[in-house]
């Protein structure tokens, strides 16, 4: 083509609210003089491309007819997709995005589309950025909202957050949920049965029952009296050991008390073993002095005469002495006992 086109367009960005989605275009074609190219058909050829990455996130032609003031109408979206996406796939929130126009004026004829430059999109259509990050990153089902993608998170700034729901769901088995705030409380009914300060944790209402996942220390601040309406609980990492640490001395002490109970009952025998012993020599010794005393009486009247018999008799005298002595300390060595 011999003539310079000139073609002057705006971007309506009249949106559709429900499918099929697209931007309203409109453009009057002029040549170098000025002169309207009018009731003619024309191959429109436009591109959607990311500066920041020069990624051609969509690429459509439109076959146009001019009206009699060179103007034609078309609707980005719409036309004969020339790639392998959807419109609906475009991620409006990318980047900066740039329209390309480029113009057929022999409709697949030996001449070459002739490009008309670009143009960025200054405002993002809002609603098709929503319905994409509505479709790319959250799903609703069953009056439920979850999203799409694992790595998309709700940020939500706010003093104050109230869910209202039978059921609250936060997060999943690996996940972990952090609450940034210095207090943070939790109701039932209207009624307050959790709070979490910086440094503490209060429950309202009866704990039935603690099973930490993992063994783990359960102390107690101060001490516990079964009078007091407030009982402080304080966790460290040695609650198991000390248990099983005073279960083994308890252990101890009662094998120590048992062994003890059995010296006592060995020594208790022993004692009465020996008493019985002791009185019944006893007796025999006292029966046996008894028998000498009444010899030695019987002779006495005749060894006067005799100093040799005299001596014997002043020689066993003496053993009777040392004899009734040994007994008086046996007998009061067991009076000790």
């Amino acid at each position: 083509m011999n003539k310079i086109i000139l073609i002057f367009f705006f971007v309506s960005s009249l949106i559709f609210s429900q499918a099929p989605q697209g931007i309203n275009y409109q453009a009057v074609v002029r040549d170098a003089g000025g002169q309207l190219y009018d009731n003619q058909e024309l191959t429109v050829i436009f591109k959607l491309i990311v500066l920041e990455t020069g990624n051609v996130t969509w690429e459509e032609s439109h076959m146009v007819q001019t009206n009699e003031f060179g103007l034609f109408n078309s609707i980005i979206g719409q036309g004969q997709s020339l790639g392998d996406n959807l419109f609906s796939d475009i991620n409006w929130g990318e980047g900066t995005i740039f329209v390309t126009v480029d113009i057929d004026f022999d409709n697949d004829g030996p001449q070459p589309p002739i490009d008309f430059g670009e143009s960025q999109l200054l405002s993002v259509p809002y609603a098709l950025y929503s319905n994409s990050s509505a479709d790319n990153r959250w799903v609703e089902e069953n009056n439920s909202i979850s999203p799409a993608n694992p790595q998309n998170r709700i940020n939500i700034t706010s003093s104050e957050i109230d869910l209202s729901s039978d059921d609250i769901e936060i997060g999943t088995q690996n996940s972990i949920v952090q609450f940034n705030y210095q207090d943070l409380k939790f109701y039932n009914n209207q009624n307050l049965f959790l709070e979490m300060t910086s440094d503490q944790l209060n429950i309202q209402g009866r704990i039935n029952s603690l099973e930490p996942n993992e063994p783990s220390n359960l102390t107690t601040k101060n001490y516990v009296d079964s009078r007091d309406d407030d009982v402080v609980l304080q966790m460290n990492s040695a609650f198991t050991e000390n248990i099983n640490y005073f279960q083994s001395e308890v252990d101890n002490i009662l094998t120590d008390i048992s062994n003890l109970q059995s010296n006592v009952n060995l020594n208790s025998d022993a004692y009465y073993v020996l008493q019985d012993i002791v009185n019944t020599s006893n007796g025999n010794m006292q029966n046996q002095i008894d028998i000498i005393n009444t010899v030695l009486s019987a002779l006495e009247e005749t060894i006067y005469e005799n100093i040799s018999l005299q001596t014997q008799l002043e020689s066993m005298q003496n053993q009777i002495i040392n004899l009734t002595n040994l007994i008086s300390q046996i007998q009061e060595t067991i009076s000790q006992q």
